[in-house]
């Protein structure tokens, strides 16, 4: 479980880093946009479907399979099905993998269902 740690801590910390930078790229991209006036249609079609909410949805899915995972995984260690065989970590990368799987199946059908009820707004 130590490798385990090894490698998702400097993963984390790697991925704070690179969205800390993204998010201020991104910034000073829309406020230099803004200044020059160079927002057009495309801009503005954008923005409209830029949803947070969605972005929110998707991450926290994300999360919770991820957690749900390793609540399962502890779980099984601890009656006992994978005491002593050496492949704990690779149960638990696996379990993260097809938790984190199915709540990106669930967050797709989530956002086409969201998608499909915008379009028949949008012709309205």
């Amino acid at each position: 479980m130590e490798d385990f740690v090894a490698i998702i801590v400097p993963l984390g910390a790697f991925w704070l880093v690179f969205m800390i930078i993204k998010i201020s790229l991104d910034y000073k991209t829309k406020k230099a946009l803004i200044e020059k006036g160079q927002i057009n249609e495309n801009i503005k079609f954008l923005a409209k479907h830029q949803n947070g909410f969605m972005s929110s949805l998707k991450w926290g899915l994300i999360l919770l399979g991820a957690g749900i995972a390793l609540l399962g995984y502890n779980k099984l260690t601890d009656v006992g099905i994978y005491s002593g065989r050496g492949d704990e970590e690779v149960l638990a990368l696996g379990m993260v993998a097809l938790f984190a799987g199915f709540a990106l199946v669930v967050y797709y059908s989530i956002a086409s269902k969201k998608s499909k009820e915008n379009n028949s707004e949008d012709e309205s």
